[in-house]
């Protein structure tokens, strides 16, 4: 049975292209964490205090604007065996050595979070808020982060990240009340700092730690080997948003702006804030979402 929750996580406690792949991840984890924090909430509206309990989904009677197609399984990555050499087939087997050290411990979702906060302390220099650093379950975060954006729904509740800052602008033009492309600008280094991270990294880390990210997306309800659907899915959805046309036009509902196109109005909440961003940011999310999208179905 699916779980049928709203930004939720656990409470409880491979290939390699280069680096560790515990960088590889905390990279994999900045990118989600930036897109959460692109689309944290509306940006006339204050910030939520963080979550320490499950919430339930508040139902969406809004029909879907943007078309979502099924998401492919992301194929396994199958290292071949090294041939035995003709000696070693004629050789006994060796006595294996007794080891110096003692082995450590499987890296489990327990005891994932100090070494990949370690790992992250890079990607924090390059803009990732240092608030993300402080956050528990930081793997149970990233997959209900991927499953909240394969829905449509924004992830405040899952890091519950600054805003960007500056305040959200808008400008009179003509007798219309249209966005300030001073807002769009405010995002662009996090935009950036996305767009700069390599897939094939991020593509291998998924592979790495496919059997610990199943397990999280498991903790959530679903069916632990859809976690790449998920993925592919949540990649899906930023790529299908169409990217307006010149400029869009807003206005004062109660205390937030509303789209005055009512296509736009009628998206999904993450979808709109992502438009927020600006269409040449957008583009740019998704030229990045298309190539991890080809990383990880084409290795």
């Amino acid at each position: 049975m699916q779980a049928n929750q709203n930004d939720r996580y656990t409470d409880s406690a491979g290939r390699r292209s280069g680096g560790s792949p515990v960088l590889v991840t905390a990279a994999a984890l900045f990118i989600v964490a930036g897109i959460a924090w692109l689309v944290l909430g509306p940006d006339d509206t204050p910030p939520e205090e963080p979550a320490t309990t499950v919430v339930p989904e508040t139902p969406d009677p809004t029909p879907p604007r943007v078309a979502e197609p099924v998401a492919p399984d992301i194929p396994e990555r199958v290292e071949p065996e090294p041939e035995p050499l003709a000696e070693e087939l004629n050789e006994p087997a060796a006595e294996p050595e007794p080891s110096a050290e003692p082995e450590k411990p499987p890296l489990t979702l327990d005891n994932s979070d100090p070494l990949v906060r370690d790992a992250l302390a890079p990607y924090a220099a390059e803009g990732l808020p240092s608030d993300l650093l402080g956050h528990s379950n930081l793997l149970e975060r990233t997959v209900a982060a991927v499953d909240a954006v394969r829905r449509g729904v924004v992830p405040s509740k899952v890091f519950n990240l600054p805003k960007p800052a500056g305040d959200f602008r808008v400008q009179q033009v003509g007798g219309r009340t249209l966005i300030d492309p001073a807002s769009y600008r405010r995002y662009d280094a996090i935009v950036d700092a996305i767009v700069a991270t390599p897939v094939e990294p991020l593509a291998e880390a998924f592979q790495s730690y496919r059997s610990l990210l199943e397990t999280a997306y498991g903790a959530l309800g679903y069916a632990p080997d859809k976690v790449d659907n998920a993925l592919v899915a949540a990649l899906d959805r930023i790529i299908a948003l169409p990217l307006p046309a010149g400029d869009i036009e807003v206005m004062k509902v109660e205390a937030v702006y509303a789209y005055v196109d009512e296509d736009l109005e009628g998206m999904k909440a993450l979808d709109k804030q992502l438009l927020r961003t600006g269409p040449d940011n957008l583009q740019r999310l998704q030229d990045h979402a298309r190539e991890l999208r080809r990383a990880l179905l084409e290795p």
